[in-house]
């Protein structure tokens, strides 16, 4: 990376990552409106497995790949990396055999039969998702980082143009598995070919086997970290879809999917990732530090403006998103913006950074644990928003602890890690906004305005505002950023 490039690729692929969302949001728009709720929850289903079966056979690979590249001196990095692709390979094709042997109970377990019909598509797209997204990070750790992001605007393009055509056509869920797969595939294959153009060839299967033991040792307790963590995560969706009908689950699973408001700071990790890890294996923990803290502010800056700017106008933001049949979920929908906000940055950062898998994994395998009894209890007390409540619990307990591990790796403490006077004056600048945001709402409301237009105007004049007001902070934060990039 070259040394003025952090700002430039941030901006570019967060520009990326506006419009993917953009894609995202239309495409679940056409599918929630042009399919019934029962369809849906089975659509909805089908990506939950896919989910949790690519998360549990990335297996820590991913990490492995910035670890390795970036870690390894130049003449070792091809024996790492082609090792490392091999397990990719192994892994997510026993994801793709352990779905298609389990299908059986996977229906059963969600009272679904539906679901018979979609499983031999989404059983090769762990494979093609999880090498993907490995060819991705080492290609912005060669430097590419904005023909990355072209490539995935590109083809978010042509997913949602699919799904358009699909929901206008057939309306056959099978279809949109099938052709999600393809443009995966497609995808593999660009980013293997820019590779091998930039001089980074890729064979798997020429794998150096003396370093298995190597890799296994840093990859099975981030992968132990990463399945565990995933299935925290989705927790909440497999208790809903045991417990509920498919029509809830349909609600369930849209209301409380994760919203892009990472938009700034998920493109900015990806770029920071190798930057923090060359800082912590040099010990320049002094650095390493500032440049974790510019990250936790510039989190919190963007994540907090958009989710405050989203509750402020819940139920015009499900209505656009989700149409009228998804009403009943915006509480549901306020409650898992809260989650996103808690998750304002990537806590693991510098522990996967220092390579203290080990710690990750302790963490995640106890939230598991914690998570499931508190789901659990929550749905019995509470019903159909019990496991959103845990969720919240599981999410603020696991952040402080990886905050706090974080800091001691960096040799700093969580209170000194953020920056309180601003985190203060954020504050009170968003409870007079929200205010205000609200106020507009109710007076737009009385006047029988379009709810589109509410929420265009209501909850952008929030976002618009606080982050104008945060400018310089933001660009103070990329300028320091720039300079540990120099110095590095």
């Amino acid at each position: 990376m070259s040394k003025n490039r952090i700002l430039g690729d941030s901006i570019a692929l967060a520009a990326v990552k506006i419009f993917t969302m953009a894609t995202s949001i239309i495409s679940t728009m056409i599918l929630s409106r042009s399919l019934p709720l029962t369809e849906y929850g089975t659509y909805s289903t089908g990506n939950l497995i896919y989910n949790t079966a690519t998360l549990l056979s990335a297996f820590g690979l991913i990490d492995a790949v910035n670890y390795y590249y970036n870690g390894k001196k130049t003449e070792e990095r091809s024996q790492y990396i082609n090792t490392v692709f091999f397990l990719f390979l192994v892994c997510g094709s026993a994801a793709g055999i352990v779905i298609l042997c389990c299908k059986n109970l996977i229906t059963e377990y969600f009272h679904n039969p539906a679901l018979g019909a979609i499983y031999a598509y989404i059983a090769f797209r762990p494979l093609t998702s999880n090498i993907g997204q490995g060819l991705q990070n080492l290609q912005v750790s060669i430097g590419k980082a904005r023909l990355c992001a072209l490539r995935n605007a590109a083809f978010s393009s042509v997913k949602v143009i699919a799904i358009i055509i699909t929901a206008c056509t057939t309306k056959d869920i099978r279809i949109i598995f099938f052709s999600l797969l393809v443009v995966e595939a497609i995808s593999d294959v660009f980013f293997y070919k820019v590779l091998r153009e930039n001089g980074v060839s890729i064979r798997p299967f020429h794998a150096d086997f003396s370093k298995l033991k190597e890799i296994l040792v840093f990859c099975i307790p981030m992968g132990i970290y990463i399945q565990t963590n995933s299935l925290s995560r989705d927790l909440d969706k497999y208790v809903i879809g045991f417990f509920e009908s498919t029509d809830k689950l349909a609600i369930y699973t849209n209301c409380s999917t994760k919203l892009p408001f990472d938009l700034v700071s998920g493109p900015l990790l990806t770029l920071l990732i190798p930057l923090l890890t060359t800082c912590i294996k040099n010990d320049d923990y002094k650095n390493g530090a500032q440049l974790f803290k510019c990250y936790i502010k510039i989190g919190y800056i963007f994540t907090f403006a958009f989710g405050i700017g989203c509750i402020s106008v819940a139920s015009q933001a499900v209505e656009f998103l989700y149409g009228s049949q998804y009403a009943d979920g915006v509480q549901l929908f306020i409650i898992y913006v809260i989650v996103d906000m808690i998750n304002f940055i990537s806590y693991s950062l510098a522990l996967a950074a220092k390579g203290k898998t080990k710690q990750l994994m302790k963490v995640s395998c106890l939230a598991l644990v914690a998570n499931a009894i508190i789901n659990l209890l929550m749905y019995k007390m509470v019903g159909f928003m019990g496991p959103a409540f845990a969720t919240v619990i599981v999410t603020l307990g696991v952040s402080s602890c990886l905050l706090s591990k974080s800091a001691r790796i960096l040799h700093e403490t969580v209170l000194s890690l953020i920056d309180w006077k601003h985190v203060g004056l954020y504050a009170i600048e968003s409870c007079f906004l929200c205010g205000l945001s609200i106020i507009i709402r109710s007076v737009m409301e009385q006047a029988n305005i379009h709810y589109l237009l509410i929420l265009v105007v209501s909850g952008g004049f929030f976002i618009g505002s606080i982050l104008v007001l945060n400018l310089k902070e933001i660009k103070k934060c990329f300028m320091t950023l720039n300079e540990i990039n120099k110095s590095a």
